[in-house]
């Protein structure tokens, strides 16, 4: 919400299943999102990523933004965005 907010073109992708809640709450504000599997063609286009920091620096798609330059932000709270 606070990327939105920012004025951030937001994309949520999870590779678990997304709260009920938490869908309406990006549906209402307009936010697109997948679960249960990652657009690869589109996260690797992205110009910046913020990531959850339960996701590790491992994660195949992270090593790909990291390979690929992409900058990344670690999520903390929804008042705090952390460069990494």
């Amino acid at each position: 919400m606070l990327a939105k907010k920012e004025g951030f073109e937001v994309f949520v992708s999870d590779m678990s299943k997304i709260k009920d809640n938490y869908k309406k709450l990006m549906d209402d504000h307009g936010i697109e999102w997948e679960e249960g599997h990652h657009t690869e063609e589109k996260i690797l286009d992205a110009d910046e990523v913020i990531k959850s920091p339960g996701i590790p620096k491992e994660a195949p798609m992270i090593q790909k933004l990291m390979a690929k330059g992409t900058p990344r932000q670690i999520y903390r709270r929804q008042d705090d965005l952390h460069h990494r």
